[in-house]
C-alpha cells in the first residue's frame, strides 16, 4: 500500500493558500482567547486546522495504491505460421482447405477443450507477431524470431503452442530460442502441417529396383532397391525381400533426412533355374503407419551354360559341323543358329538381339551386306564380355575385306588387304600353349596331345594373315608355324580366330580321334563363353537428399558391384552433374569402404534450383583396355531459397528438436492427441497468483466532504457562541 498526491495547483500557490488559511485561524484563535478564554481557543485552533486539512485534500488530490492478489488460470500463447507454404492445400480430411486453415481450425479445438486455460492465438512469418485473424499465408518462416517475440510478449504464460510446417528459410536455428523457451520453464508443444503430396502411402515411395537381368545358379545376387523417405527421419523402418512369394531376408534402415532417398541393398542365392520374381518391401514395421511401398523386379537364374549365335553366310561344311557341335554340347545350353545368305533374305542380328548371346560365331559374310554400324555394336558387346569366334574362308578375315573394319581390332591376328586363301592339304599342329589348353579339354596327358593331333586327318586349305598381335597366344599352328588357332582378350570379352575352314574333316577320324573334333570345339566355346566371369554385377548411384539446398556441397556415392557382391576391385568410377543452365559438373569417386564417394561443391552463389542429374560410369582395365561394366542414373532437385511453395513438406526433424529441447510434445496434424492431453493436464493443475495495483482516490470521496463541513460546522458553532463573526 502506497500513498501518492497529485496536486493541482503549483507548489507555491498551493502553500499562499495554507499560509492564508492559517493565519485568519491564527487571528481567529486570538481573539476568541481574549473573549472566551485559553480553553476554547484551543478547540477553535483544532476545529478549524483540520477543517484546513480537509479542504486541501481536493487541492492535494491523495491516491492509495493497494496490491491485489487473485488465483489466475494458466495463460497458453499459439503461434500459427503463416508463411507462403501454408497456403498449400495439401490431401487431407478437408482437400479444399489450406494449412492456415486447417491450423486456425485446430486453435479453435484448443481453445474450446483447453478448460481453464486461457489461450490466445497470433500468427507470424517472416515479420512481427500479428493476429490470427488477420494472417495471411505469404512470405518466408523465421521460426527463431517467432519464438523469442513470443517469450517476449508471453506474460505469464504457461506454455507454447506453434502450429507450422517447420520449413524455416529465414533467420537462425531455432533451437536457441527453444533452449531459452526451456530455460523460462515455457514449454513449446509443437503441431506439424503437411503431407508429401508426391509421396502416397506414408510417406514412402519405390523408385526404383536394380537387380542383374541375369545372374547364374547358386551366386550371390546383389539387389538393390531405392525408396524416398519424407517425414521419417530417424524412424526404424524395415525392409523385406521376397523371391517368388517366399521371404528370403530383411534388413533395418533409417533415414538419415526429412526428403530421404534411401538405398536397400539385400543379397540372395537363387539354387533353381529360371525366372524369378523379386518384391523388395519397405515400411515401418513397429506401428504400420507408414508404407509399406513395394518394388518389383525379375531376374534369370541361369546354369552355368551360354547361349551361342551362329551367323554365316553359306551352307558351308565347316558351318554344318560346327552346329552339330553345338547341338551336342549340354554346357552350352539354349541355342540361336542365324544363316545369313548372300542374297540378305535372313537378316544378322540386330543391335539387340546380341545382347541376347554369350557368344557370337562369325563365319563367311559378304561385308557389303552386313548393316552400318552393326561391327560396331559388336566390338562394343566384346568389349563387355561376349566371346566371339571368327571362322577362315575365302569371304572372312582378310580375304573377306575386314582388315580396315572394327574386326580387325578385335582379331587376335594382323589382318591385311593383301591376305588371301591357300589351298592344299597340311596337318596341324598344337603350340605348347595348345598342348596344355587341349590337355584338359581331350582328357590327355600333356605330352600325348602332339601325338593324337597326328593321328588326325589333313585339313584343306587355310587363309594367310600378316601377323599375330602381342599378347595372343597361338593354340594351332601350320606347316611354317603360321597360325591356324589364336586367342586373347579384348576388353572383358575373349576372341579365337581360325584360319582353316575344313575343320570338319576331323569328324571323320577313326572312332576315337573323330570324337576329339567335338572336344575341340567345345573347349573353345567354353573358353569363349567364360560363365563365370560373365555373371553381371550391378553399378548403383545414391545421394541422401531427393531435395537439397543449393549452398550445400552435393554427396554422391557409387556401389559398384561384381558377379558374386563383393566390391569391384580397380573399378574406375566417374560421375557427370548436369543441372540448369547448361551447367555440367565432371568429377571421379574415390573408393570409401564398399562404395565409392565423391563430393561435388556448389559453384560460387550456390547450385541454381531446378531439377539434376546425375549420371555414374563405372569401367576396369582388363588386358591394358578399359572396358566399361556399367552405368546409372538419378535424378534430384535444388530447391530455390526464396520461394517456400517449391517444397511444402513438412519438416518433422526441425519441429522435433524444438519439442525436445523446450520440454514439449511434437506431434502431426492428423495426432493432434498429445498436445489436447499437455494442455489438459496444464488446466488441471493449479493455477497462477496474479498481482495487480487498485488505486483509490482520496480527495473524491464523500466521506472527505462530510468531515469538513461538519468540522467547519462546529467551528462556526464556536464562533457564535462568542459572539464572534
Amino acid at each position: 500500500m502506497e500513498l501518492h498526491l497529485d496536486p493541482v495547483l503549483p507548489a507555491w500557490a498551493l502553500a499562499a493558500f495554507l499560509a492564508t488559511f492559517a493565519a485568519g485561524v491564527a487571528v481567529a484563535a486570538r481573539e476568541l482567547a481574549i473573549e472566551g478564554g485559553r480553553r476554547a481557543a484551543l478547540h477553535l485552533l483544532a476545529l478549524e486546522a483540520l477543517a484546513l486539512v480537509l479542504a486541501s485534500v481536493p487541492l492535494l488530490r491523495p491516491r492509495l495504491d493497494l496490491e491485489v492478489v487473485t488465483q489466475v488460470p494458466p495463460r497458453v500463447l499459439a503461434l500459427v505460421d503463416a508463411s507462403g507454404s501454408m497456403g498449400e492445400a495439401a490431401p487431407g480430411p478437408a482437400p479444399s482447405q489450406t494449412r492456415l486453415e486447417r491450423a486456425r481450425a485446430l486453435v479453435e479445438a484448443l481453445g474450446r477443450s483447453t478448460g481453464a486455460a486461457e489461450l490466445e492465438a497470433l500468427a507470424f512469418s517472416e515479420g512481427p507477431l500479428l493476429g490470427l485473424a488477420e494472417a495471411r499465408a505469404a512470405g518466408g518462416t523465421d521460426l527463431e524470431a517467432a519464438l523469442r517475440a513470443a517469450l517476449e510478449r508471453r506474460g505469464e504464460a504457461a506454455a507454447l503452442v506453434l502450429l507450422s510446417d517447420g520449413r524455416a528459410n529465414r533467420g537462425a536455428d531455432p533451437t536457441a530460442a527453444a533452449l531459452e523457451a526451456a530455460r523460462l520453464g515455457v514449454p513449446v508443444h509443437c503441431v506439424a502441417f503437411g503431407t508429401d503430396e508426391r509421396a502416397p502411402g506414408g510417406g514412402l515411395r519405390g523408385l526404383r529396383l536394380v537387380v542383374a537381368r541375369e545372374v547364374l545358379v547358386d551366386n550371390r545376387v546383389p539387389v538393390h532397391a531405392q525408396f524416398r523417405a519424407t517425414g521419417l527421419a530417424g524412424r526404424e523402418l524395415v525392409a523385406r525381400l521376397a523371391v517368388d512369394g517366399q521371404a528370403a531376408g530383411e534388413t533395418v534402415v533409417r533415414p538419415a533426412g526429412e526428403d530421404a532417398i534411401l538405398t536397400v541393398r539385400m543379397d540372395v542365392v537363387l539354387a533353381q533355374e529360371g525366372e524369378h520374381e523379386l518384391e523388395l518391401s519397405l515400411g515401418d514395421g513397429a506401428t504400420g503407419e507408414a508404407g509399406p511401398a513395394v518394388l518389383q523386379g525379375r531376374v534369370l537364374a541361369a546354369a552355368r551354360r551360354a547361349r551361342v549365335a551362329i551367323v554365316e553366310g553359306t551352307l558351308r561344311w565347316e558351318y554344318k559341323f560346327l552346329r552339330r557341335a553345338v547341338e551336342e554340347a549340354p554346357e552350352l545350353g539354349s541355342r540361336s543358329y542365324r544363316l545369313f545368305l548372300k542374297d540378305g533374305s535372313t537378316p544378322v542380328p540386330s543391335v539387340d538381339e546380341l545382347a541376347r548371346y554369350h557368344v557370337v560365331v562369325l563365319g563367311e559374310l559378304p561385308r557389303e551386306t552386313i548393316p552400318e554400324g552393326w561391327l560396331e555394336a559388336l566390338a562394343e558387346r566384346v568389349a563387355r564380355g561376349t566371346g566371339l569366334l571368327l571362322l577362315g574362308g575365302a569371304g572372312s578375315l582378310g580375304p573377306g575385306g575386314y582388315a580396315d573394319t572394327p574386326l580387325a581390332a578385335l582379331s587376335p591376328l594382323v589382318l591385311s588387304p593383301l591376305d588371301e586363301r591357300l589351298d592344299g592339304e597340311w596337318q596341324a599342329e598344337p603350340t605348347p600353349a595348345g598342348e596344355r589348353f587341349f590337355s584338359e579339354a581331350f582328357g590327355l596327358p600333356v605330352e600325348s596331345v602332339a601325338a593324337t593331333w597326328r593321328r588326325l586327318p589333313p585339313l584343306d586349305g587355310r587363309v594367310t594373315v600378316s601377323g599375330v598381335k602381342p599378347g595372343a597366344e597361338v593354340l594351332l599352328a601350320g606347316p611354317a608355324g603360321d597360325p591356324v588357332v589364336a586367342a586373347h582378350r579384348y576388353g572383358r570379352g575373349r576372341v579365337v580366330a581360325v584360319t582353316a575352314d575344313t575343320t570338319w574333316r576331323w569328324r571323320f577320324a577313326p572312332r576315337t580321334e573323330g570324337e576329339l573334333h567335338l572336344r575341340y570345339w567345345h573347349a573353345l566355346l567354353r573358353w569363349l563363353a567364360d560363365r563365370e566371369r560373365l555373371a553381371t554385377g550391378s553399378v548403383v548411384v545414391r545421394v541422401d537428399q531427393a531435395r537439397m539446398r543449393g549452398a550445400d556441397p552435393l554427396d554422391a556415392w557409387v556401389a559398384a558391384v561384381g558377379p558374386e557382391g563383393a566390391p569391384l576391385e580397380g573399378a574406375g568410377v566417374r560421375l557427370v552433374l548436369e543441372g540448369p543452365g547448361g551447367l555440367r559438373v565432371e568429377t571421379e569417386a574415390a573408393p570409401a569402404g564398399r562404395e565409392h564417394h565423391a563430393r561435388v561443391l556448389p559453384p560460387e552463389g550456390g547450385f541454381p534450383p531446378g531439377r539434376y542429374l546425375l549420371r555414374a560410369r563405372v569401367g576396369v582395365v582388363e588386358a591394358g583396355t578399359e572396358v566399361e561394366v556399367g552405368t546409372d542414373e538419378l535424378g534430384f532437385e535444388v530447391l530455390d531459397p526464396d520461394d517456400e511453395t517449391a517444397d511444402p513438406t513438412p519438416r518433422h526433424d526441425t519441429l522435433r528438436a524444438i519439442a525436445r529441447a523446450s520440454g514439449g510434445v511434437y506431434t502431426h496434424e492428423g495426432r493432434p492427441g498429445p498436445v489436447f492431453g499437455a494442455l489438459a493436464a496444464l488446466a488441471a493443475a493449479p493455477g497462477g497468483r496474479a498481482r495487480r495495483i487498485e488505486p483509490v482516490d482520496l480527495w473524491d470521496h464523500p466521506a472527505v466532504l462530510v468531515a469538513f463541513l461538519a468540522l467547519a460546522g462546529a467551528a462556526w458553532a464556536l464562533r457564535r457562541s462568542y459572539g464572534m463573526p
